[in-house]
């Protein structure tokens, strides 16, 4: 009972989050929204049905290594988000949302990934559906997948848009997911 009534506030959230991004015309943030819903989908089923119905049937060693596959992504996609997050409350106080976005884009992970809220996402979605081999789980987690991707492409437009010239370089000299990339581009640029 418990887990439901906290499933059902956290679903009240995320439709007023949704509506009022829309609203707003903030579609990045609603996508981000919607990829969070089917998340949080993932995450009841997983927790209410621990996932026994439509299960894959797998050897055990393949099972086992898809597991180990699902916890690497789950435990990177919460280092990810927790870095995501350290980033972003050092900078909240050197910038506004869309002022000068030159600190921003230098700061933390955000000088390596452009997108790291949003690949947590996808990381956690594909690392909760190899955890459970189950097919409801992973058409959810590519659901999930597609629109933490469109979120992103979404927020690129934004920025270009509402920013200009300055997210243009920020976009060549930051890739949106490619850590190795992203760290290879941050060395040389110091």
């Amino acid at each position: 009972m418990l887990e439901l009534t906290v499933f059902g506030i956290l679903a009240i959230y995320l439709v007023y989050w949704i509506i009022k991004s829309l609203i707003d015309k903030l579609y990045f943030e609603a996508l981000l929204g919607a990829g969070v819903v089917v998340l949080s989908a993932q995450i009841f089923i997983v927790a209410n049905f621990a996932g026994q119905f439509l299960r894959v049937r797998m050897a055990k060693n393949l099972n086992m290594t898809l597991q180990s596959i699902g916890l690497s992504l789950l435990v990177g996609s919460i280092v990810l988000l927790v870095g995501a997050f350290v980033s972003k409350r050092k900078m909240s106080s050197l910038i506004s949302l869309w002022g000068s976005t030159q600190l921003f884009m230098t700061q933390g992970v955000y000088g390596i990934i452009r997108h790291p809220v949003h690949l947590s996402g996808m990381l956690a979605t594909l690392g909760i559906a190899l955890l459970m081999a189950n097919i409801a789980v992973m058409a959810l987690g590519a659901i999930a997948c597609g629109a933490f991707f469109a979120a992103s492409r979404e927020e690129d437009r934004h920025g270009e848009e509402n920013i200009g010239h300055e997210y243009d370089v920020y976009m060549q000299n930051v890739p949106a997911f490619n850590f190795v990339q992203g760290i290879s581009k941050a060395l040389q640029n110091r």
